[in-house]
Parts: structure tokens; C-alpha cells; sequence
């Protein structure tokens, strides 16, 4: 038995299964691909990125990593200083992609759902999360630690499972993008994902070393924003269609990676990269470029 059920601006397909279980599945905003494509030829590839995020394209440059939220189950980190318009940029991704700005550690009932009545949660009718101002996440009366094993599980693998049993599981691949300021207490933010690890498990009250391990870009600096860095903007539709786009070409050379021997994790980690850098440099990266970005070096 199926039917449809609409949610925040989304469809869900519903059916149940011989157990009784719901299994709902999201059917995407709508993503005009053709017209992404157009954009793509007529202005460049450089060009096209920068006005999915409404900037002129010598902007990019400085903020380029930001556009790694297009492509479906990359996840991006920037821990810079203020005004960089991170909270900006992380409400217009989430209108545009549709998905919830959060500045507060989730409760598993809220990020995945709650087994007890069924109801499914954020992580289910998003198709990106933006975790905003980490930075300050220490002066909340809950942690991460209690949805980190949720979480990582849906990074990593698109699945969002909650309780043994008969609990609520369903499988959905999102984005997620974690915002801050650079804490006060600290004058630069070290360039190791170790050292990084360490400063984000206090600001989280959490283990913050599987999380990063999930993050595929680190981004530690960014200059303060100016309105003359905003040029033209794609139509949301548009820039879901060039989201399509990206994210065909990032599975596309993590299928690559994968069968010369990289691991899955690292695969994507590379092909996230490798993609983001061929669409700003439009010409080709090697994998060495990748993994200094990654590295933060």
C-alpha cells in the first residue's frame, strides 16, 4: 500500500511493509538540470558555481568551499572569524536545497525520529543540515555525545537507524554543513585534523574525532564578507539542477578512486574535492591537490 504525504514543502512516498513498519521515502525539490547545464556552457563552470551561492566568480576564490554542500552526503566544516557571513550563507543553502538551519545540539527524536510514535525527523525531510554557530554549542545544556552515533551513521552512510528491533530506520543521503566563529580563547586555529578534533570535542561536549573523519573539507579562514562580492543568482531550481550535476560527477570519480584501490571513505573524500577544484580552476586536479586540501596543508 503506498500513498503521499506532504511535508515542508517536500513529498514523501509511504508504504507498508508486511511488518507494519513505514518506510518513506523523499521525492526531491524540483531540480532543473537542463537549464543548470545551459548556465554551465554559456558562462563556464567557475562562473555557474559561484552564482549558485550568489557571488561574482573572483568571490569564489575566498569562499569556494562553501559550494561543497551541492553535492549530496559531502559535508563541509568552517571555523573562521566573524562576519564572514557563514549564517547567511548557511540559511540560503538551506531554503535553496531544502533542509533546517540548527544552532543547538539535536535531540535524537529530532534529528532522526522517534521510534514510540513513529514520527521521523529532520535528517528525513532535509536534504541538508546546517549545524550553526558550534562555536557556542559548550554553553547548551546538551551535547552532541547523545545523537553522534546517529549521526555518523548517516554521514557515512545514509542510513538513520533509532532503536533495536522494531526502532525507526530508513535510508537518506544529506549534506551537512557545520558553522562557527573561531573561539576567543584561541588566536589561530591549528592546521591539523587532530589538533582540530581536540578543540571541537570541548566546543561539542562530544568525540570529535569521527565526525571530522566524516568532513571532507576543513576550511579555517575566510575574509570578512562585502556586498560587492554578491553578484548574480541562480534560481533555487536551478541550482538544485546543478547540485544533480556535481553530485553525478563526485560518485562518478569515487567510483574511480575506489577501483584503483582507495578506500571508500578516502574516495569520497577525494572525489568531493577533486570535483569542487575542476569546477574553480576549470581544469583538471590531481590527487595530490586533493589531499593537500584535505590535509589543510
Amino acid at each position: 500500500m503506498k500513498y503521499a504525504l506532504k511535508v515542508a514543502r517536500s513529498w514523501h512516498v509511504v508504504s507498508v511493509n508486511g511488518r507494519g513498519y513505514a518506510v518513506k521515502e523523499i521525492m526531491d525539490l524540483h531540480a532543473d538540470v537542463e537549464a543548470a547545464k545551459q548556465i554551465v556552457q554559456e558562462h563556464g563552470k567557475k562562473a555557474a558555481l559561484a552564482m549558485a551561492l550568489g557571488l561574482k566568480p573572483e568571490a569564489l576564490d575566498h569562499y569556494w568551499h562553501r559550494a561543497g554542500v551541492l553535492i549530496t552526503k559531502a559535508h563541509i566544516m568552517e571555523i573562521s572569524q566573524p562576519a564572514t557571513g557563514k549564517t547567511t550563507f548557511g540559511w540560503y543553502v538551506s531554503r535553496v536545497l531544502g533542509g533546517m538551519v540548527i544552532n543547538e545540539p539535536p535531540t535524537p527524536a529530532f534529528l532522526a525520529g522517534d521510534a514510540r510514535d513513529g514520527s521521523f525527523g529532520i535528517a528525513f525531510t532535509s536534504n541538508t543540515i546546517v549545524f550553526d554557530e558550534v562555536d557556542k554549542w559548550h554553553k547548551k545544556d546538551t551535547s552532541l555525545s547523545q545523537t553522534l552515533d546517529i549521526l555518523l551513521s548517516g554521514m557515512e552512510n545514509c542510513n538513520w537507524v533509532r532503536g533495536a528491533g522494531r526502532g525507526l530506520s530508513y535510508s537518506k543521503c544529506i549534506s551537512t554543513v557545520w558553522l562557527g566563529n573561531t573561539p576567543a580563547t584561541i588566536a589561530e586555529m591549528p592546521r591539523d585534523r587532530d589538533k582540530i578534533a581536540e578543540i571541537m570535542a570541548k566546543l561539542l561536549k562530544a568525540n570529535a574525532k569521527p565526525l571530522l573523519d566524516r568532513i571532507s573539507i576543513i576550511a579555517l579562514e575566510a575574509p570578512r564578507f562585502k556586498t560587492e562580492f554578491l553578484g548574480d543568482m541562480l534560481r533555487p531550481a536551478v541550482t538544485r539542477g546543478l547540485s544533480k550535476i556535481l553530485t553525478e560527477e563526485a560518485m562518478s570519480r569515487w567510483d574511480e578512486l575506489r577501483r584503483e584501490g582507495w578506500d571508500a571513505r578516502g574516495a569520497w573524500h577525494l572525489a568531493v574535492i577533486m570535483t569542487m577544484l575542476s569546477w574553480v580552476k576549470e581544469q583538471d586536479v590531481s590527487i595530490d591537490d586533493a589531499l593537500a586540501i584535505y590535509k589543510l596543508l
